[in-house]
């Protein structure tokens, strides 16, 4: 019996958002997605995160909230 693989793939929004777009497009449902989108984008280009989205960061992935991927 052959096993397959089903290769996962991200939806062609995401990955034409990530290239050209930005966290506000509407492929990005959750807050949780468009706050690592915007730190993302801020290392890149700043390679530093202001205090405010570091505070929101820290709220959100902070060890007392659980959180799956």
């Amino acid at each position: 019996m052959a096993l397959r693989f089903q290769k996962h793939y991200p939806p062609r929004a995401h990955i034409s958002s990530l290239t050209h777009g930005t966290s506000a497009d509407a492929c990005w449902t959750t807050e949780r997605d468009r706050l690592l989108l915007d730190a993302a984008d801020a290392l890149h280009t700043r390679h530093d995160i202001d205090d405010r989205p570091w505070q929101r960061l820290s709220a959100e992935f902070s060890p007392d909230n659980s959180w799956t991927c």
